[in-house]
C-alpha cells in the first residue's frame, strides 16, 4: 500500500523556472530528488552532473540545438545513484534517433517505452526525458509525471511550463524512468573525487562518443570560429551567460569544499576554483544586460582567447 507521500509525490513535483536550456536536466534532476525528500545544493549537484563544467557542441544537431543541447546527461546516471536514485535508462544514447526522429518513432515509443514510463508512474515514480516538449523549446530535459489515457499523452513539467503540468509534443528521444530511491551519505571527499573526475573528461573533451559532442578546449575553438563569423547572433549571448553561471557554480563548489578536500585532492581543488574564477572574471562582463550584439562583437573573440588558455590549463590538471 502506497503511503500518502508517495501518493503525493508526482502531483507536487516542481520544476524550477529558468530561461536557460542547458540548465533543464540540473533542475529537473534537482526536482527529481527533492520529491523523494533529498535536498542537494545547486552548486554540488551542478558538480556531481558535470553540468558546471558542461560546454557541449554537436556537429550533427539540427539549428539552434547545436551548442549546450546534446550530451547534458552524461553523467546523469552515475550523479543520480550517488544521492540515492536508481535510473533506468530506456532507450541507450547512442541509439537516440537523432537530429530529427523519424514519423516511426512515435510507434516505436509507444510500443516499447510507453508501458515501461506508466508502470514507473503507476509506482509513483517519474520518468526524465529529453526533446519532445512543447514551445517555446523542444529540446530541453523535463520531468514525466503522469499520463492521460484518454488522449494517449504523457503529461510533465520542465523550466518552461510555468509550474503547470503540460502534454509533451512528441516522443522524447531519451528517457530515464526512476527505479528507486534509497537514503545514501556520500562523505565531502568522495563527493569532491566525482566533481574532479567530471572536470577531467569535460575540459579535456573525453565524453564517450555515443554522446556526440565535444567538449572543454575543443567546443571553446569551435565557439571561437563561430564568434569570428557572427558575433551578433543572439546565441552568443545566451552561450556566454549560460557559460558564466556554470563556472561561479564550480568557483562556489570548490571554494566550498577546499577545506574537506583529501591532501591527494587539495592541489587540484585549487587549481580548478582559480581556473574557474578567473575564467569568470573574463567573460562576465560581456554577460550584462547592457551589452549589446557590436559590442559583444568586438570582444568576443579575444576574450575567448583567454578562456581556451585558461581552459588548457584546466585539462592538464588531471591527466
Amino acid at each position: 500500500m502506497r503511503t500518502g507521500i508517495e501518493k503525493r509525490r508526482l502531483s507536487t513535483l516542481k520544476v524550477h523556472e529558468c530561461d536557460d536550456p542547458s540548465q533543464s536536466l540540473l533542475l529537473s534532476l534537482e526536482a527529481v530528488l527533492s520529491a523523494y525528500g533529498r535536498c542537494v545544493p545547486r552548486d554540488e549537484l551542478a558538480a556531481a552532473l558535470g553540468d558546471a563544467f558542461l560546454l557541449t557542441y554537436a556537429a550533427e544537431a539540427r539549428p539552434g540545438e547545436q551548442w549546450n543541447t546534446y550530451g547534458r546527461h552524461a553523467f546523469l546516471e552515475s550523479a543520480a545513484r550517488l544521492y540515492g536514485l536508481e535510473l533506468r535508462d530506456l532507450h541507450p544514447p547512442d541509439a537516440a534517433p537523432l537530429p530529427l526522429p523519424p514519423p516511426e518513432f512515435e510507434d516505436h515509443f509507444t510500443d516499447s517505452y510507453l508501458p515501461l514510463v506508466r508502470t514507473a508512474l503507476d509506482h509513483e515514480h517519474p520518468a526524465l526525458a529529453w526533446m519532445g516538449w512543447p514551445a517555446p523549446q523542444r529540446a530541453i530535459w523535463g520531468v514525466i509525471t503522469d499520463y492521460d489515457p484518454s488522449r494517449g499523452e504523457c503529461l510533465g513539467r520542465s523550466i518552461y511550463s510555468g509550474g503547470r503540468t503540460v502534454a509533451l509534443a512528441a516522443a522524447p528521444v531519451q528517457i530515464y524512468t526512476v527505479q528507486e530511491y534509497r537514503e545514501t551519505t556520500p562523505p565531502p571527499p568522495a563527493i569532491i573525487d566525482v566533481a574532479l573526475n567530471r572536470a577531467a573528461a569535460v575540459l579535456a573533451d573525453r565524453l564517450p562518443v555515443k554522446y556526440r559532442v565535444v567538449t572543454g578546449v575543443v567546443a571553446l575553438e569551435k565557439w571561437r570560429a563561430a564568434a569570428m563569423e557572427d558575433s551578433g547572433a543572439d546565441w552568443h549571448s545566451r552561450l556566454v551567460q549560460s557559460f558564466v553561471t556554470g563556472r561561479r557554480r564550480a568557483v562556489e563548489f570548490f571554494r566550498l569544499h577546499c577545506g574537506a578536500a583529501s591532501a591527494d585532492q587539495a592541489a587540484a581543488v585549487e587549481q580548478y576554483a582559480a581556473i574557474f574564477e578567473e575564467q569568470v572574471q573574463f567573460l562576465a562582463p560581456l554577460a550584462r544586460e547592457s551589452n549589446g550584439p557590436a559590442e559583444l562583437q568586438k570582444e568576443l573573440p579575444a576574450v575567448l582567447d583567454l578562456i581556451i588558455a585558461l581552459e588548457q590549463r584546466g585539462a592538464a590538471v588531471i591527466q
